[in-house]
């Protein structure tokens, strides 16, 4: 799942020193941040913020980068107070309940989390981060089948989302469909081949297939399922593990005086957008990723036996893969599309 930190844009607002030294801080601050500088980036947004010299839109980006760079800190709370202020003053900015999202659902709020997900597809429908993240939250309140439809809406909006299917192979394990998830993590490994997670559930997936069929056992070494404590992103933007803090967190900032409705004035250039990148969550495999490369026919019998099962969109992540190897191949064009309209997606 991605986070994304945005570039303010260079609007006039103020009298010329005021909203000078804000954008300059502003900048400043997004420069921080993207290095790893949280305390910095802080301190600057803040500047910025309490200046009067921002416009509405720009407002919105600082009080979001801000609630940012406070969850990364593991302040959850004031990232939450951040991404509320960024709402009052913009409630479409979908991008901000979905930051919230990410940030109850760390502290363990998941039907909150559920809440602002909610929101934000109604925003943007297609975003098929917040769909994994929501179908993530749900799988931390046991509800797998919810949880299923929500991963395999990402996939079908990214048919190479390889956490998508990753999550709804722990979904599929959680739920005993041990046969799907092993065809879900063979496709998060197509698409990924050196997450040691994925190898890892891969691997005790196949174990209990063989023990006991198709169904996991209570039994001995479990496949890491959806829980509170992983709460994955994406790279660029799967989500971390909560950050657990020895102390209780500092109380809630302060809210800002009201700012000053903008006044219109020509617009210059906007600076040029910036993509944080969140981190990956810390899994501790037990074992290391081994197997031979997969290769173009190799992608192609996987697209045909996945599409002979009904397994369509597993079938066009693998024809997907086969044509990154050879682009010009009629063949796997033909079959991908086959796939697609079978799965309803014209």
């Amino acid at each position: 799942m991605k986070r994304w930190l945005f570039a303010v844009l260079f609007m006039v607002v103020a009298p010329l020193p005021v909203w000078a030294d804000a954008l300059d801080d502003a900048r400043a601050a997004l420069e921080a941040q993207s290095q790893g500088n949280l305390d910095e980036a802080i301190r600057l947004y803040t500047l910025a913020i309490d200046s009067g010299g921002l416009t509405n839109d720009n407002i919105v980006f600082a009080y979001n980068n801000r609630g940012l760079a406070f969850d990364d800190k593991g302040l959850h709370d004031r990232a939450i107070v951040d991404f509320e202020a960024a709402i009052r003053h913009n409630p479409d900015y979908f991008r901000a309940y979905y930051n919230r999202g990410i940030a109850y659902a760390r502290k363990g709020f998941f039907d909150r989390a559920i809440r602002d997900y909610d929101t934000a597809l109604s925003l943007n429908p297609e975003d098929y981060e917040v769909l994994n993240q929501r179908g993530l939250a749900y799988g931390s309140l046991n509800f797998f089948d919810r949880a299923i439809a929500d991963f395999s809406a990402a996939i079908k909006i990214k048919a190479d989302h390889y956490r998508a299917f990753a999550n709804r192979g722990n979904a599929y394990s959680a739920r005993g469909l041990t046969e799907l998830a092993i065809a879900d993590y063979e496709a998060a490994q197509a698409i990924q081949p050196d997450d040691p997670e994925t190898a890892h559930n891969l691997d005790i997936a196949r174990q209990a297939l063989a023990r006991d069929g198709d169904g996991i056992s209570g039994e001995g070494d479990a496949v890491t399922a959806i829980a509170p404590e992983l709460i994955p992103e994406e790279a660029p933007f799967v989500t971390p593990e909560p950050v657990a803090t020895p102390e209780a967190e500092p109380a809630v900032l302060p809210e800002p005086e009201p700012v000053p409705e903008p006044v219109a004035t020509p617009d210059a250039e906007p600076i040029e957008e910036v993509a944080a990148l969140p981190k990956v969550p810390d899994y501790q495999a037990e074992e290391e990723v081994t197997g031979e490369v997969a290769d173009f026919a190799d992608y192609m019998d996987r697209g045909d036996a996945h599409s002979a099962k009904g397994l369509y969109d597993l079938a066009i992540s693998a024809y997907t893969i086969a044509m990154r190897l050879d682009p010009m191949n009629s063949d796997v064009m033909r079959r991908r599309g086959n796939a697609y309209m079978s799965s309803g997606q014209y």
